[in-house]
Order: structure tokens, then sequence, then C-alpha cells
């Protein structure tokens, strides 16, 4: 049971750790412009990933704390998978972004390491409906969705260094 109890706890922290880092992209988004610009998740991704966190946290606890008999293990595993959904949503909306600066891409994965690349190490970018990617010499250096905050920045640059758009 008292490990059920740390579930909203998480949740308070991921809470302050998103909304020191809104003011910082806020501090951001005033000074963009083509050559230095970020790109970002819209703050209602934070949002719908905290909701989610607590409110499912909250279905467990309360399962928790007056069990019945339709609480079976499924539904804990349930209640569990849609927490854990959340807190990934929130990871994203915290963690995931691409900062461009003059020449330079820095691109930081949910669970990854920061990467760095230039322009022109990027040999073409294929659009999708929903996503970019962008390809180096044998891989793909990172990919982000369409309907994140700078992403329009981010294909007009791409436009302006003259690399090839596949369909």
């Amino acid at each position: 049971m008292r490990y059920f109890v740390t579930l909203p706890v998480i949740s308070v922290v991921f809470w302050l750790i998103a909304r020191a880092t809104n003011n910082e992209r806020q501090k951001k988004m005033s000074k963009m412009t083509l050559t230095d610009f970020a790109v970002f998740a819209p703050k209602s991704t934070l949002w719908i990933g905290l909701v989610c966190m607590i409110f499912f946290g909250g279905c467990i606890i309360l399962m928790t704390l007056f069990p019945n008999d339709t609480a079976t293990w499924w539904v804990y595993l349930t209640f569990i998978s849609f927490f854990v959904m959340g807190a990934l949503v929130t990871l994203y909306a915290i963690s995931s972004k691409i900062i461009v600066v003059k020449d330079s891409i820095r691109y930081t994965p949910i669970f990854g390491i920061k990467q760095t690349f230039a322009f022109s190490d990027i040999k073409r970018v294929k659009l999708r409906k929903t996503s970019l990617t962008a390809y180096g010499e044998k891989q793909a250096l990172f990919s982000m969705e369409l309907d994140i905050i700078g992403c329009s920045l981010m294909i007009e640059r791409l436009k302006s260094e003259n690399i090839p758009f596949d369909k």
C-alpha cells in the first residue's frame, strides 16, 4: 500500500519540474528568430500528462484503500499502465526539445543524451503528414511532430539551407 502513496508524490515532483521548465520556455519563445529558436511540445501536452497521472494515481490509491470484488489484478494493471503513459507524456513535454543556435542543432530525446548536429550533417528530410525526420549519411538524426511549437521555423530553416525534402 505504501508504494501506491508514492504515485501522487511523483506527480507533484513532475509538476514542479514542469513549472520551472515552462517559465524558461516562455522566455526563450520571446527571443526566437530564424537563426536562434527552439522546437518543443505545447503546454497542453504537459497538462494532459499531468492530469492523466493525477487521475489514475488517485484511482489506484482509492482502489487500494477501499478494496472490493471488482478490483482484480487486471484493473490495477490497467490503471498503472495509464499512469505510466501519463508519466511518459509528461516526461516528453518536459525534456524532449530541439534547439537551433546559428548553424547547430541540439537535439534532446526523451531518454537520451543531448546530441549536436550541424546543418551540413543533414542530407535529406522526409516530410510526412504528421512528422518530419532528418537523415544524415546512414541514419535518422532526429524526428519531430508537425504540431509542436517552432516546427514551422525548423522547416523554413531547413529549406533555407537547401536541404532536399522527400514527400
